[in-house]
């Protein structure tokens, strides 16, 4: 028991925590104490209570804030970006740039009295033109504070604590500027020095085993009736390891409560708004605007037009805003029905952000979001947690606005910049709103009184406390007395170490930032050694549970082995799972594993309906090249893609849309060698390579007007250096043409091949030779297949080449050679060239035919019978769209 606990006996004693939560256990646990049946709840206070009810002087001005002092040193970075001065503060080379440094002048200011007051008294010593500066900065900012009917906190003198009770401090050296009012409360009692200390050390081999065995043990405590309340997890360095923790408490369904505060503005309802000046200030780039528009956490009344404007955008390839506003302008113009309200409904929403970033006052700038919000945002779609926050972020603005009027509206800080400034700097903690164990950052819960305490990650580089007076001093005005460090990182070990029944510390030998050790502190007492053998080992949890592994037990179940201790997800996927094969499976298939990666077949009706869609007249299932591709990649992604029509919204924003230019080039070397074919009939003759380049020159120019027509307003450097590129392209495929004076036969013509009852249709982008012997070629954008994508024959990625020839060939002719072609990058591959080097002979060129007619049937089988099972170890997968839908993504570990 701490000792200090023996004068709650006496009612008149006031005892004092470093933070409000260690006042409230102690109030929970005072309660229970002895015989008593109620306590005076303002005997156990917190050191910021405790210095506002006994040691604040009365005033009648009113107090400074972060908004004050904010405004001031914005006040006092634009004289000297007028004037100069204060280089000190502001470095000389960037006086015109000195709100950068508003934040450091603001940092300064509750702390430069004393800094003043030790420098006159000599105590410290400043150098160079620190002193005159933070001196000359010091009246400043008192004359601005007396002007304005103001005063800092911080510099007050208050009077000796004269009271007739006793006061008790507990763990003062914990709270950061109690040696400012040390002399204030000489008379009180301080408890600082356990008299005893038990506590547990452990050592993990990496932060994921430790945070496992916290969370078995705090499982264990539970089932064994523990109260969640009586139970406490104190982090060391929560802000990194908190996913890790989250994760192994969910997975146990352990109800875990981070008590672990952040800014407004690291909330999805603070950085909402500045997410919108970021926006703004791009022009509203699609970029930008996007993801602001589509993201589901933000409650948007209209989200349907939210996505018809982003995507009238993504048609009309809506860029940032010039001089002109290009989206008005752009969707004014559309064609479409409805375009008028879209481009209405984009008009309002730019003005109502405009009207908040660009509001003189902060009185205007809270009529302006509230206007927003009620034009734009429905805060009833907001479970009540996040509720709490976006009404915390809206109520900052009413503070804002009466001190902002007090001090008279400063034109040299832009409202919305003030607000954001304040939403980054206000700490916001949720509260709990249900029953769980709290989970604590290091150092806010030290002095607490819990059965259990956990202090996790308690690694000696981490516990470091270390802190020094003025740290915002630059090392070159550091004189006498400046580098004094006050460590307190002992103070805080003590304190956690009586902070609890029971206290366990623990950290990893291996850490995320590498190889950890305890800290010494900790071996300071009677019987522990700093050695491994001194610590616990790992082997065993504090309630005496042995390590077992969920995941590894789970597999016996599968197999229908002996129960063990499962996560509760697991178990529910296993009696879900079993409750399903009882309904339909033999008894002798239940110890099978469980198979989440294969889908069953479609429904009968619903797949005969389907296989309609691709027969032809005559009841046929009708294949294409590039279907089978897709069907042999992924055939759950074919079903949802081909068959069902069905595809997740791209919306990816690109100057160059791919698709396009693939569709713009073929086009253009389609009509190239129409022209080309039509006037030498006899074959491309070298020698006219200048001719046919006019004609390309020709195409282009057309392509070029039609393109102004089809995309508004094209940002004429992108068309010109497209053009460019397109006519690379065609120059290039001319002169590997012209080199072979091969005749055009066939330029993207449509083929025809019956294989039983199913059929394969495909279009080959050019076919050159004579009437007896074809060379068969596939037109690619940019990246052209590689030898590895053709095998083996039975996985291969692209089976269009050996169909093409089996089209040519069906079609009375002898292909001598076939070659993609890349457009873009004017190269070729040889895929089969008879009498040459090539990827494949004649022979297994054959043999890759007969595999791919063997591929098309099975496609046909698939596509009748229903059976569309995802394939295990598709390669197709990093790339796919479908996979929020696809079950194979949900496979069981």
């Amino acid at each position: 028991m701490i000792p200090f606990f023996d004068r709650s006996t006496d009612a008149t004693a006031r005892f004092v925590f470093p933070s409000e939560i260690a006042a409230e256990y102690w109030r929970r646990f005072a309660a229970t104490f002895g015989e008593r049946r109620a306590i005076r709840t303002d005997r156990f206070m917190s050191w910021d209570t405790f210095k506002e009810r006994y040691l604040s002087s009365r005033r009648d001005e009113a107090p400074a804030n972060r908004v004050v002092r904010r405004i001031f040193a914005s006040e006092l970075c634009s004289e000297i970006e007028a004037r100069g001065g204060y280089r000190s503060l502001v470095p000389e080379a960037h006086a015109g740039n000195a709100r950068r440094f508003a934040a450091d002048i603001v940092a300064i200011l509750p702390s430069l009295a004393y800094l003043v007051r030790d420098a006159q008294a000599g105590a410290i010593e400043l150098r160079g033109e620190a002193a005159s500066d933070l001196f000359r900065l010091f009246r400043r900012y008192t004359g601005y504070l007396c002007e304005h009917r103001l005063f800092e906190p911080t510099y007050l003198d208050t009077e000796r604590l004269a009271a007739d009770y006793p006061v008790v401090l507990v763990f003062p050296r914990l709270i950061d500027d109690f040696s400012r009012f040390a002399p204030q409360v000489e008379h009180a009692e301080i408890v600082d020095q356990p008299a005893t200390s038990s506590y547990e050390l452990r050592r993990f081999d990496n932060t994921l085993s430790e945070l496992d065995r916290l969370c078995e043990s705090i499982v264990a405590l539970l089932r064994n009736g523990v109260h969640p309340e009586e139970i406490a997890v104190s982090v060391v360095g929560l802000d990194e390891i908190a996913g890790m923790l989250e994760e192994a408490a969910r997975i146990r369904s352990l109800p875990i409560d981070l008590r672990a505060g952040k800014p407004l503005a690291r909330y999805p309802a603070g950085n909402l708004f500045e997410r919108i000046q970021i926006c703004a200030n791009s022009g509203f780039d699609l970029e930008r605007f996007k993801p602001l528009l589509l993201d589901p956490r933000i409650p948007w009344v209209n989200r349907e037009y939210n996505a018809r404007l982003i995507r009238a955008g993504i048609d009309t390839r809506c860029g940032r805003n010039g001089v002109r506003d290009a989206w008005l302008d752009r969707l004014e113009r559309r064609d479409r029905p409805g375009a008028g309200r879209i481009a209405g409904y984009y008009r309002a929403l730019r003005n109502a952000i405009r009207a908040m970033i660009d509001a003189p006052t902060v009185r205007e700038l809270r009529r302006s979001v509230l206007a927003f919000v009620n034009g734009f945002l429905d805060s009833s779609r907001l479970d009540p947690a996040r509720l709490r926050v976006f009404e915390a972020v809206i109520g900052e603005l009413a503070p804002l606005e009466a001190t902002a009027s007090m001090l008279g509206d400063p034109p040299h800080l832009s409202p919305y910049a003030l607000w954001l400034e304040e939403l980054a700097e206000h700490v916001y903690v949720e509260r709990s709103s249900h029953l769980a164990v709290p989970v604590y950052p290091y150092r806010v819960a030290a002095g607490i009184y819990p059965a259990y305490h956990f202090v996790v990650n308690a690694a000696d580089q981490r516990v470091r406390v270390e802190d020094r007076r003025f740290p915002f001093l630059p090392a070159h005005a550091r004189g006498r007395g400046l580098d004094v460090r006050h460590d307190r990182t002992a103070a805080f070990l003590r304190a956690y170490s009586i902070s609890g029944s029971r206290v366990l510390f623990s950290a990893a030998r291996t850490g995320l930032a590498g190889p950890m050790t305890l800290p010494t502190e900790l071996f300071d007492r009677p019987g522990a050694e700093p050695d491994p053998a001194g610590v616990a080992a790992a082997d065993s949890a504090p309630d005496g549970t042995s390590a077992i592994d969920p995941f590894v037990v789970e597999r016996g179940y599968w197999r229908g082995g002996a129960p063990g201790p499962l996560y509760p997800v697991q178990r529910l996927g296993f009696l879900r799972s079993r409750r399903d094969a009882d309904a339909g499976a033999n008894a002798s298939d239940r110890s099978e594993p469980l198979n989440l990666v294969r889908q069953v077949n479609l429904d009968p009706v619903l797949n005969d309906r389907l296989a309609a869609r691709r027969r032809d007249e005559d009841g046929r299932i009708v294949v294409s090249p590039t279907g089978l591709d897709a069907w042999s990649a992924c055939r759950f992604r074919y079903l949802v893609s081909y068959v069902l029509g069905i595809d997740e919204p791209t919306y990816r924003v690109s100057p160059i849309d791919s698709m396009l230019e693939g569709e713009a080039l073929h086009l253009l070397v389609e009509k190239l060698f129409d022209r080309i074919g039509a006037a030498d009939a006899d074959g491309l003759d070298p020698g006219s390579l200048d001719e046919y380049r006019e004609c390309a020159d020709e195409l282009l120019a057309d392509f070029a007007h039609h393109s102004l027509e089809r995309f508004p307003q094209p940002n004429a450097l992108l068309l010109d250096e497209r053009i460019e590129a397109f006519r690379a392209a065609l120059y290039g495929v001319l002169a590997w043409e012209a080199e072979s004076r091969r005749r055009v036969v066939a330029v993207e013509r449509d083929y025809t091949v019956v294989l039983g009852d199913v059929v394969v249709r495909g279009r080959i982008d050019r076919v050159s030779g004579d009437d007896g012997t074809v060379v068969v070629v596939d037109y690619k954008r940019s990246t052209i297949p590689s030898r590895g994508d053709l095998l083996p024959y039975e996985n291969a990625k692209t089976r269009q080449i050996p169909l093409y020839v089996l089209f040519v060939e069906r079609d009375g002719k002898t292909v001598s050679g076939a070659y993609y072609y890349s457009l873009l990058k004017g190269n070729a591959a040889p895929v089969y060239v008879e009498g040459a080097k090539s990827w494949f002979n004649r022979e297994t060129l054959d043999e890759f035919i007969e595999a791919s007619k063997a591929a098309a049937r099975e496609m046909a089988h698939t596509i009748v019978s229903g059976d569309y099972r995802a394939p295990v170890g598709s390669t197709a997968c990093e790339s796919c769209r479908l996979r929020a839908v696809c079950r194979r993504r949900y496979a069981i570990r």
